[in-house]
């Protein structure tokens, strides 16, 4: 596998434009810019160590996807901060079946067979009361950040509340909804399942701890606060990659490479990094000391002890995939951005309802990167 910096061009010879595939002509047309290479390897060599079964790749399949953009599930619903939930808002003309669960002037209710009555509510422990919206699917720039834990955590009969969690707690990773395990070091993953076994082993449990590793990061990135993002940053993903990744794609208008056509590769870093808010999903990753850091073990236990520190050296970093949308291409290949445009900007100038240039513009994770580490994209930029 090799990649050099390339700029490349592409034509069709034969003098009968009538069977070309792509151009109605033999001229020659812009097709790429970057480091260009053999992107295809095989499944048993895709991993930068073979032989470390908790590195693995997550391919994010879509842009409008329910978790694509790693959407908070709050927003501003009639001037109110709220939950947006997986419930239709109450119909007084709609008749209703007993154990219905509707929103109702900012309360989840849940219909007896004869009335209505809020319902009891788990894993809520902030102060304030919460406001719950019906399922509205707002624009993804309207979703806030950070959210509290209660937020994204609190439950009615046992099934989470916000809606991009409930979405997310209950996605196949099989390349149909938001995400899909590519290229993992027991094989690859099609349509949530694994083929090209590489070693025999079990691939159901290693499957679920990689899937608790994407939703540990998803929960960590809404909910972390302005001054835990800025600091446990380096704890979860290799700053300077995911930097240079924004400000890369930035510069040269990569429309389509926000959300869709990410990998999110989870290997070794080479670098040890302590843990300041450690996770149970992330245990399996995880080194321990008892000793306050003089001497460091592999993470036992199934839960996270506040006697021990934690350290880990595992991190995610950014895969480039299908970068064809350079220079103000679109998906189907035609010039339509002038060079410039931004993840803030329209398609049309002025135009909300002509929708972002950038695929994926509302996507927290890179709204967090860009407002947090604003000086630190300048000087890559410049």
């Amino acid at each position: 596998m090799e990649f050099v910096p390339a700029v490349l061009f592409v034509r069709e010879n034969d003098p009968d434009t009538k069977k070309h595939t792509e151009f109605a002509d033999t001229n020659w047309h812009f097709y790429a810019l970057g480091n260009i290479g053999d992107s295809k390897k095989t499944d048993y060599t895709r991993a930068y160590d073979p032989d470390d079964m908790n590195e693995f790749t997550c391919e994010n399949s879509d842009n409008n996807t329910n978790n694509g953009q790693f959407q908070s599930g709050v927003f501003m619903y009639q001037n109110v901060r709220a939950i947006e939930t997986p419930y239709a808002a109450f119909d007084s003309e709609k008749t209703y079946n007993e154990n219905d669960i509707v929103v109702n002037n900012g309360n989840i209710q849940i219909y007896d067979g004869s009335s209505w009555s809020n319902a009891t509510l788990t894993g809520w422990t902030d102060s304030e009361t919460p406001y719950f919206a019906p399922y509205t699917a707002p624009n993804t720039m309207q979703y806030l950040f950070p959210i509290t834990s209660s937020e994204w955590n609190v439950q009615v009969n046992g099934e989470y509340v916000n809606y991009k969690h409930n979405t997310l707690v209950n996605e196949k990773f099989d390349g149909d909804h938001s995400f899909e395990f590519r290229y993992a070091c027991r094989g690859d993953y099609r349509d949530g399942d694994p083929i090209n076994e590489t070693d025999g082993q079990d691939n159901d449990a290693q499957f679920d701890l990689n899937h608790d590793v994407v939703l540990a990061l998803y929960e960590w990135l809404v909910t972390a606060t302005e001054e835990q993002y800025v600091a446990e940053a380096p704890q979860w993903f290799v700053k300077s990659a995911m930097e240079f990744f924004y400000a890369y794609t930035h510069y040269y208008t990569m429309m389509d490479n926000r959300a869709k056509n990410t990998f999110w590769h989870f290997a070794k870093t080479g670098t040890y990094i302590e843990v300041s808010r450690p996770v149970k999903a992330l245990l399996h990753v995880y080194e321990e000391s008892t000793d306050n850091g003089q001497t460091w073990v592999k993470a036992t236990g199934t839960e996270i002890d506040p006697n021990k520190k934690y350290r880990t050296q595992y991190a995610f970093d950014l895969w480039a995939y299908d970068m064809d949308t350079a220079l103000g291409i679109d998906n189907n290949g035609a010039l339509v951005f002038p060079y410039g445009k931004e993840d803030g900007d329209y398609r049309t100038e002025g135009d909300p309802s002509s929708g972002y240039a950038f695929n994926g513009a509302g996507s927290i994770f890179w709204r967090r990167l860009k407002k947090s580490f604003s000086s630190e994209l300048v000087d890559i930029m410049t």
